[in-house]
């Protein structure tokens, strides 16, 4: 994740170096927060637990629930931000909606809904959601 005004450097980058990364320009600091979710939908939703665990501080014992609840490939969730609140440059407070599905007969229907708050903090370069 980089700013959006050093998108000027890219082509100073060096194309095998360019393949093997992705870029995600940011306009404001606070879309961070909507690719760490961003990511952490894709980590969740495709049962990625290592690109899970660089995106999230799981707590003891939440992998684990993680890996039973996500068995079946009938369950699936997503987890969209309600609102951010700046708390230093490398750190918000946010509230997020996290809404769990299982596919029943080719059809999804919502089985959960909740609000959490979350911390996400710039952590050795990477962003990561704490209190999921």
């Amino acid at each position: 994740m980089l700013p959006a005004r050093n998108r000027r450097d890219y082509d100073d980058i060096p194309e095998e170096v360019r393949k093997t990364l992705e870029f995600i320009w940011l306009e404001r600091v606070e879309d961070a927060v909507g690719a760490a979710l961003a990511s952490w939908n894709r980590a969740l939703n495709a049962r990625d637990w290592a690109l899970l665990q660089s995106v999230q501080r799981l707590r003891p014992g939440q992998l684990e629930s993680y890996k039973q609840t996500f068995a079946s490939k009938n369950v699936r969730q997503t987890i969209a931000v309600s609102w951010i609140a700046e708390l230093a440059p490398t750190r918000f407070e946010t509230e997020v909606v996290i809404t769990r599905e299982e596919r029943k007969f080719f059809v999804w229907r919502v089985v959960g809904r909740e609000t959490r708050q979350a911390i996400a903090a710039l952590e050795g370069g990477a962003w990561r959601l704490s209190g999921l």
